[in-house]
């Protein structure tokens, strides 16, 4: 699975931005966290999507920052199954 595409389609949808920018915004918050996105786990992205992604997303403008750090938390948990399996 593509991690930033796949929860770059989700932020996408959730800010109403462009999928191409979300995505790179997901790959960026990954690697800030030192962390390379094709080889990330579960626990490492749960930390990225609470510090870096927040902070990339408070830095490009998004209002509600934390409010969009904690619902990709839970799309996260919501997918977790998806995310083992494809790991």
């Amino acid at each position: 699975m593509n991690v930033s595409k796949f929860f770059g389609h989700i932020l996408s949808e959730k800010i109403c931005k462009k999928e191409l920018a979300c995505a790179g915004i997901v790959r960026l918050a990954i690697k800030d966290g030192g962390k390379n996105p094709e080889t990330i786990n579960i626990n490492d992205l749960q930390k990225i999507f609470s510090t870096t992604l927040k902070t990339r997303l408070e830095n490009v403008g998004i209002d509600n920052a934390n409010d969009v750090a904690k619902f990709m938390l839970s799309e996260l948990t919501k997918n977790h199954a998806l995310f083992v399996m494809s790991a």
